[in-house]
């Protein structure tokens, strides 16, 4: 007899059971979800309810971690961590439709929020590719102004990238805004010059500048998150993916002493208000893509800990994208070598971002992107 410790990872598990133990197809799922704790924080309830989850959680063969506590104390305001698979959730989602304290609600969004987890299981990163066509871009120093040059990286962006995209006014930190019609007249140079053909985002928060060339790309790209509202009936009308990103402030002001009490719960509040009145006005959630806003109004910390806990986000069944790439963040991790070394850096944590299947990835360095991601897929057994 011999035994081997296996990988808990969903999609791992499944080529065991398929291949080597070789189980009803029909089971496969359920059995490869018993491998996969997935837990949740839950706060601000009172003593009591943190006990009815605890003990609902132990009936249906999980557990709960509660405050050593929480028998001998009552408290308004306790915190406590499910510790559950997929299945589990969906047997507490029952559990508690009986139970006072509005934990059938809770037990409904729980449930919905594992369901959207889990989808990305199924993810196959998509490699976005940044052309910046301004000439003060933070990181190609505005470069981007031979026909020559762009020719030849399309060319690279279509053989190593999902999706290029595409801006005309730089939003680096301490950047000024630019006109519509500097930004305009840039982006029909562009247009008129180039042809691309893989899917073209726009990145843009200016209304007129996406409404005029909306028949030209597929996504839109907007750092303000919709903030001028004639988007919103726009955007029922069209079929755009649309990416809505956190930003703290503006870009000219961003990086001027931000400060959050906890970045997490002030970004994903931010998302659900955005997410809400998006659907409401009749953008379908299968549409939105939301951006953390990696270095946007962000310290170091803010950054580190949003890469950290970037699974959290996965509750909104909304696809996610981060842009990771080069930025100032990376000074803190490699020093001295932050300029020769930040696209190795960067690289880091695209690998890291891949294997927690996050949807998009918004790099400057498609090639050895691609590179990376194919390595990743190929150890980390991603399955159709």
């Amino acid at each position: 007899m011999k035994f081997q410790i296996l990988r808990t990872d969903v999609n791992y598990l499944k080529n065991y059971l398929k291949d080597k133990v070789k189980v009803d197809k029909i089971v496969v799922d359920f059995l490869a979800e018993k491998s996969n704790i997935i837990p949740i924080l839950v706060e601000d309830i009172p003593t009591p309810v943190a006990l009815i989850l605890k003990q609902e959680m132990l009936s249906i063969g999980s557990d709960a971690a509660i405050s050593g506590t929480a028998i001998s104390k009552r408290k308004e305001n306790e915190s406590l961590i499910l510790l559950g698979a997929s299945h589990n959730y969906k047997k507490l989602r029952i559990k508690l439709e009986q139970q006072p304290f509005g934990l059938k609600k809770l037990g409904e969004e729980i449930s919905d929020a594992v369901k959207n987890y889990e989808r990305s299981y199924r993810i196959h990163t998509k490699i976005m590719g940044i052309l910046n066509i301004t000439p003060d871009s933070f990181y190609d120093g505005g470069v981007y102004n031979s026909k020559e040059k762009i020719e030849k990286d399309i060319q690279k962006f279509e053989k190593y990238s999902d999706i290029i995209d595409v801006g005309a006014e730089s939003s680096r930190p301490g950047s000024d805004p630019v006109s519509i019609d500097d930004e305009r007249n840039r982006l029909s140079d562009f247009f008129e010059n180039f042809k691309i053909r893989i899917p073209i985002s726009l990145d843009t928060y200016k209304f007129e500048t996406f409404q005029k060339y909306s028949n030209r790309v597929s996504y839109l790209n907007d750092i303000s998150a919709l903030s001028d509202e004639r988007f919103y009936d726009y955007l029922p009308e069209t079929d755009h993916k649309i990416i809505i990103m956190h930003m703290l402030g503006e870009p000219k002001t961003m990086q001027d002493d931000p400060h959050y009490d906890d970045v997490i719960d002030e970004i994903s509040s931010f998302f659900d208000g955005k997410i809400e009145k998006m659907v409401k006005s009749g953008i379908d959630l299968d549409r939105i893509i939301i951006d953390p806003g990696i270095g946007f109004g962000k310290r170091y910390s803010d950054n580190i800990r949003i890469l950290r806990e970037i699974d959290g986000f996965k509750r909104f069944g909304t696809k996610i994208l981060v842009g990771h790439s080069n930025k100032r963040y990376l000074r803190n991790i490699l020093n001295n070598d932050y300029e020769d070394l930040r696209e190795f850096g960067t690289m880091g944590i695209s690998a890291y971002l891949i294997l927690r299947h996050i949807d998009i990835i918004r790099v400057h360095n498609v090639r050895e992107t691609w590179a990376v991601r194919e390595a990743c897929n190929a150890v980390a057994c991603h399955s159709d």
